[in-house]
């Protein structure tokens, strides 16, 4: 049976047209003053019963990296998206800390696990200490991630990784925007690419 994943990437995606959510978001779980009480709200509109993995796509230090609450394995696993672990600590160990405090406080009397015994692993996915292609692979990392299966990438994947990401936001459903690109629609065709959401 595949894994369920109600996740914050899904709200994401869907709120692709105002990256100002997003945004707010992301500072809302980094933020030194954190008040649980200001995201309760957003957790609780998912039943975490259902829950396997939770995605929390971060920025710092102008690059991108990933926050994974693993409820199927009791973890928290870090991934970054280049060798400087070192870097995202901190900011990483908080950000968990603000889920943990957020958790207790939507779900007071969940049972079926413990958020503060939830281990926390480290991991790179990528051999490179470039920053460029952070986005491209913690999107490409929130697609395929299952909670099991180790990803790493190679610095010539982004490349491509980048073309699929375009095509995949550009022609997604819910890019309201989409009809009005006719240029885009007429270079698509023109390179027989079939227009259409596929996953």
């Amino acid at each position: 049976m595949p894994p369920r994943a109600d996740s914050f990437a899904c709200t994401f995606v869907e709120l692709a047209v105002a990256p100002t959510c997003v945004d707010l978001v992301v500072k809302l779980f980094q933020a030194n003053n954190f008040d649980p009480s200001n995201i309760t709200k957003l957790l609780t509109e998912y039943n975490v019963a259902k829950m396997d993995l939770v995605f929390l796509p971060l920025h710092h230090d102008q690059f991108w990296y990933l926050v994974v609450a693993n409820f199927r394995h009791g973890r928290f696993e870090v991934l970054c998206p280049n060798l400087d672990l070192d870097s995202i600590q901190c900011n990483a160990e908080k950000v968990i800390f603000n889920f943990k405090m957020t958790f207790k406080c939507a779900y007071p009397r969940f049972m079926l696990f413990n958020i503060f015994q939830m281990t926390t692993t480290f991991r790179s996915v990528i051999c490179s200490k470039n920053h460029c292609d952070s986005g491209v692979f913690v999107m490409k990392l929130m697609q395929s991630h299952d909670g099991d299966k180790q990803h790493l990438f190679k610095a010539e994947d982004a490349k491509p990784l980048r073309e699929c990401m375009a095509y995949y936001m550009l022609t997604h459903p819910l890019n309201e925007k989409y009809d009005t690109l006719v240029d885009t629609k007429r270079i698509l065709n023109m390179h027989g690419v079939t227009v259409g959401w596929h996953q």
